[in-house]
């Protein structure tokens, strides 16, 4: 069983590293999607066999939103609208400027620039 699992992670240690150095935000979003669903079926595996019934389908699509949110939180998409504004969300960093971001306490507000 020790042998198993020190394989496993010999195995997955550097693709999880090369992943995370390497690859874009889309694709580490997705692989901790995967994970996470993997692992909450095996933790309601468990729970099926001490007899605790879990809603599974809404369990999992709550974590894939919670990835989802905050997969979007770490993007920056810009919207080009006509007149030549373009709408774009503004981190927490740049709060300074919108008076309406000052009186509630999102993570991030839209903006129209000019």
């Amino acid at each position: 069983m020790t042998w198993t699992r020190v394989a496993t992670a010999a195995v997955l240690i550097p693709f999880v590293v090369g992943l995370v150095v390497w690859g874009s935000t889309a694709w580490v979003a997705l692989a901790l999607a995967l994970v996470v669903v993997l692992a909450l079926f095996e933790y309601f595996s468990l729970g099926d066999a001490i007899g605790q019934r879990a809603y599974r389908f809404w369990t999992a699509t709550c974590a894939l939103l919670l990835v989802y949110v905050q997969w979007l939180t770490a993007i920056e998409p810009t919207y080009q609208l006509a007149g030549g504004l373009s709408l774009h969300r503004e981190s927490d960093d740049s709060r300074q400027g919108c008076l309406a971001c000052r009186r509630h306490s999102s993570f991030s507000c839209w903006a129209l620039r000019y």
